[in-house]
């Protein structure tokens, strides 16, 4: 009951805000009937962990939105939905990028602050608790992956140079990344490649360098599946 009654003042309070009514710790004190010291934490709550940009008009003698596209969060987590959140990203931990990984913990402890509202469970708790054991085969560039994911969900192309073990040798490619897998440990990447002119798997650990290009790539309307690529072979 307590972190239901917890949201109805956070959002009593950004709706006072959002028709221009000025709200401070005082009367949101008088309409819940809490102490002024309970009222003025919600507000600290939500300035400090719901990220609402919160600036106190001396004139109005009440607080407004430095931003005025704030929207207070839902909360739409189940308890089934929030473990298997939880579990994902603990298994987050085999990624080779300290960027993203740290991001995506700080993304859920956002949710986890939100969704308990009274005392949200520690992010260390879930750590103690599941753990991954990462064997990782080949070890990835943390730039390498975080280009590869940037072009991947933005559809852009990408130069690499590419090593090959068994002709050891380094090629020049213009690839279109399409599909990102992690397979035993090891992260390949399913790309159209201009230099062969049809799919190919490169794994990640053998490319040397990347950079964005301005080039376009026309992918051909015959493509086979994605999933029909899903196995090792030489590019």
């Amino acid at each position: 009951m307590g972190k239901k009654l917890a949201y109805e003042r956070y959002h009593w309070f950004h709706g006072q805000i959002k028709t221009k009514r000025y709200p401070n710790a005082r009367k949101l004190s008088e309409k819940f009937e809490i102490s002024e010291k309970q009222a003025q934490r919600d507000v600290e709550f939500m300035r400090d962990r719901l990220d609402a940009p919160l600036v106190y008009d001396p004139n109005k003698k009440g607080y407004e939105f430095e931003d005025d596209v704030y929207v207070l969060p839902p909360i739409w987590f189940s308890e089934d939905e929030l473990l298997g959140l939880c579990l994902a990203l603990r298994l987050a931990s085999t990624l080779p990028d300290r960027k993203l990984k740290d991001s995506l913990y700080d993304l859920l402890e956002k949710f986890l602050t939100f969704r308990f509202l009274d005392s949200p469970p520690s992010l260390t708790d879930i750590k103690e608790k599941v753990s991954v054991k990462n064997v990782q085969y080949y070890k990835v560039n943390e730039n390498i992956f975080h280009q590869v994911m940037d072009s991947l969900f933005r559809s852009e192309p990408l130069k690499i140079s590419y090593y090959t073990p068994h002709k050891h040798e380094k090629t020049k490619r213009i690839i279109h990344p399409l599909h990102l897998f992690c397979y035993m440990g090891s992260w390949h990447l399913i790309a159209f490649c201009t230099l062969k002119n049809e799919l190919r798997d490169f794994a990640l650990s053998r490319i040397r360098a990347i950079e964005p290009t301005s080039q376009s790539i026309d992918l051909p309307d015959d493509l086979p599946p994605i999933r029909d690529y899903q196995h090792f072979f030489s590019p």
